[in-house]
């Protein structure tokens, strides 16, 4: 087990542990689509292509969208996610009402939409 926390107080931040660049640092690390795939021995990258997933959450993650491009782009993922069809949102009747933004529950949404969307 390790912290591999950033501490910033000024200038250009410097991992706690080694004398690297940020962009080490900043890397895509943890569960990425291979390691889910292979997790679940699902097929292929493209296996879930014209699949869909539903995920149902309690309240909004207003920032969905891009917070999934950020996640999908270490790993070469399209960022147009609702153009290219990767996430539709729809509130409890099938319209685009969504209930209220909350910051906790939008931390939930965001990992549900990343390891869906990596799988």
């Amino acid at each position: 087990m390790a912290c591999n926390a950033l501490r910033v107080t000024a200038g250009t931040p410097k991992p706690a542990h080694a004398e690297s660049d940020l962009t080490a640092a900043a890397a895509a690390s943890g569960y990425g689509p291979a390691s889910l795939q292979a997790a679940y021995n699902l097929p292929s990258a493209s296996g879930g292509s014209g699949q869909t997933v539903a995920i149902a959450d309690a309240y909004d993650d207003p920032n969905a969208e891009s917070d999934l491009a950020v996640y999908r782009s270490p790993y070469g993922l399209s960022a147009r996610i609702t153009a290219n069809g990767c996430l539709k949102k729809v509130d409890q009747n099938g319209g685009t009402s969504q209930p209220r933004g909350d910051s906790g529950w939008a931390e939930e949404i965001s990992l549900d939409l990343d390891m869906v969307s990596a799988a």
